[in-house]
């Protein structure tokens, strides 16, 4: 499925998280709000849902001038199995890097997402 993902949506370029959901039960699930370009579709935004399971790290640290998240770009990959998005990586213009610190990184095992719009 993180390939499917990949493939439509990319590094989730000049996207937009509306909302943000934390499954209370051991914070194994988080679902994501987005709003995204389509690249498979001639860069239409669509409003996405995203359910992230297995949840295994999560750094967030809120920022409280702002209301939602915007993102240039999101690093994502798949290492052994555990599936990153760091929503503030280190940008070195040609790649992406984890940063270690990190406003916004969620490491999981599981993606499943739809199109609300």
């Amino acid at each position: 499925m993180i390939e499917n993902f990949i493939k439509k949506y990319g590094e989730l370029s000049d996207s937009i998280v509306y909302e943000i959901n934390f499954k209370l039960y051991n914070l194994k699930e988080i679902e994501l709000i987005l709003y995204c370009a389509n690249i498979d579709n001639s860069f239409i935004y669509e409003t996405v849902k995203v359910l992230l399971k297995d949840v295994t790290e999560l750094s967030f640290y809120e920022n409280e001038n702002y209301n939602n998240f915007s993102f240039k770009d999101v690093l994502i990959k798949n290492e052994e199995g555990i599936i990153l998005f760091d929503f503030d990586p280190i940008d070195h213009f040609d790649y992406l890097e984890e940063s270690q610190q990190s406003k916004f990184k969620i490491k999981f095992k599981n993606l499943e997402y739809m199109v609300i719009s």
